[in-house]
């Protein structure tokens, strides 16, 4: 599990990013190093959502429902087991 300090989450978000579940499509700083982490995910929609987080390299899928938010560092939304939709917030 990955402890952030009390500033990494007080920051504000500077962009909002729709996700696109893919089973093969970095995310953040994952796809691009000199990209921005992404902070959280905001759920759109509900459903299950299926991630790979920052450290793992198996999925893991969450029951979600719409408003939530979500503070993790995602390398993967995955198509497969996804029903909700969500955005990323950096």
């Amino acid at each position: 599990m990955t402890v952030f300090s009390q500033g990494y989450l007080a920051e504000p978000y500077h962009r909002l990013v729709a996700v696109t579940p893919n089973d093969t499509t970095l995310l953040g700083q994952f796809a691009t190093p000199a990209a921005a982490p992404i902070k959280a995910l905001y759920v759109l929609t509900s459903g299950n959502l299926a991630v790979i987080l920052a450290r793992d390299s198996v999925a893991t899928t969450l029951p979600v429902t719409a408003g939530q938010i979500l503070f993790m560092e995602v390398k993967k939304v995955m198509a497969t087991n996804t029903t909700a939709t969500c955005v990323a917030m950096y």
